[in-house]
């Protein structure tokens, strides 16, 4: 239960912040007709990355080097 409870406020934590970042570095770094195609591609390459490739590599971790390696806490 505590696990599920640290995972809730960090992920409530990042959605939050996701706006702060996306936002502001997308609206200075493009061109005014191309700001939400900016912020549409930060936002899904992070999709695309933190949903897909990350879960990937995790696992290939923790099946080659075990999980309480890394979890110093447990």
């Amino acid at each position: 239960m505590f696990l599920f409870a640290l995972l809730f406020v960090i992920a409530l934590c990042c959605l939050g912040v996701i706006g702060l970042i996306t936002g502001p570095i997308s609206t200075e770094s493009a061109p005014a007709g191309f700001v939400s195609s900016a912020i549409g591609i930060v936002v899904g390459s992070g999709e695309i990355f933190g949903g897909g490739i990350a879960p990937s590599i995790a696992g290939y971790v923790a099946q080659h080097y075990g999980f309480k390696t890394y979890c110093i806490w447990l």
